[in-house]
């Protein structure tokens, strides 16, 4: 159940060294392939990182990025040993980690809801778990940094994730970033954000990061409690980012992009604080039944926050979302 492969083999190679060639064919295969893009490197940058790992390039012709990879792989390499051995009891206990994990998932999602057996893989991704289709992707240094209860917290939110797509067919999270699916509109991307909330936030219920006390994530952790405080302001100050764009009817690419990275970014907090405000007004169930219909999760929360007397989300924007009919 615990694919680790891939990441063996790049440590054992790093660790020994290798070549340019040798870094380049073993990146194209799966699943290490999905590496690089899933963190937003290109294939040659990145092999130029990790070359510096191995000694075989000059450390300042590398920029932050360049020096935060070869600082993570080097972590990695120091822990190598204490991976194996997670590993080996993370495929002893796989099934039933799987299964305590849903049954946490299972309780914000409709009846019936499944995973099957999702295929789980040890990928280095920057201290970061994701999820594609019905694979979870578990980065090693988070894994380590985890443990066990920690793992399987995080694995309730990427397991809603795969119940999710079980019932839509729609995939969140991509892996390989294909520039042909990337919004090229306001309305697009307001409708990208918008299942963002949906299933960034519900998932969020299932497994909150501000719950886990890890050193390495207690930053984070601080930045996104304070971020879900303030979700209403932050939500406010977005729609009104989509508003003035939408009254244009045209932004340049660069502006488009910079609203969905920060879009994107907020997608946890503001989801979670519009999930827990659904929830709390108007009950479980209700926000169960927004599951995989991010128009519906933007109407109950219009419903749910009209009853605090907060602003809720225009309509003119709500008409850019699909529509928000049953589970498929």
């Amino acid at each position: 159940m615990i694919d680790a492969t891939g990441t063996l083999r790049l440590t054992d190679a790093l660790r020994s060294g290798t070549s340019r060639a040798e870094l380049q064919d073993m990146l194209t295969r799966p699943d290490l392939d999905r590496m690089l893009p899933a963190v937003g490197l290109a294939l040659p940058q990145g092999i130029e990182y990790l070359l510096e790992v191995c000694g075989g390039s000059r450390r300042s012709h590398l920029d932050e990025t360049g020096r935060a990879v070869v600082s993570y792989f080097a972590d990695l390499l120091a822990n190598l040993d204490r991976l194996r051995t997670l590993i080996q009891e993370l495929d002893r206990e796989g099934p039933a980690l799987v299964d305590a994990a849903f049954e946490t998932a299972r309780e914000y999602l409709p009846r019936g809801a499944t995973v099957g057996s999702p295929r789980l893989v040890v990928l280095p991704l920057g201290f970061d778990f994701r999820t594609d289709r019905e694979t979870v992707y578990m980065d090693p240094l988070a894994a380590l940094s985890l443990g066990r209860a920690g793992i399987q917290t995080t694995l309730a939110h990427e397991l809603h994730h795969v119940a999710r797509f079980r019932l839509t067919g729609e995939n969140l999270t991509l892996m390989r970033p294909d520039s042909e699916i990337v919004p090229s509109d306001v309305r697009g991307t307001f409708g990208e954000w918008a299942e963002w909330l949906e299933a960034e936030g519900i998932a969020d219920c299932a497994s909150n990061m501000t719950q886990t006390d890890v050193p390495a994530l207690r930053q984070a952790a601080a930045e996104r409690r304070r971020q879900i405080a303030e979700y209403s302001g932050l939500l406010t100050e977005t729609l009104g980012l989509f508003r003035a764009a939408w009254s244009t009817g045209t932004m340049a690419p660069s502006e488009l992009s910079g609203l969905r990275r920060r879009a994107r970014g907020l997608a946890h907090p503001v989801g979670y604080g519009m999930a827990r405000e659904i929830m709390t007004a108007l009950g479980p169930e209700v926000l169960v039944n927004c599951v995989g219909r991010p128009r519906a999760f933007l109407m109950r929360y219009n419903e749910a926050s009209g009853r605090e007397g907060k602003a809720g989300i225009d309509q003119s924007l709500m008409e850019t979302v699909g529509p928000s009919g049953p589970h498929r």
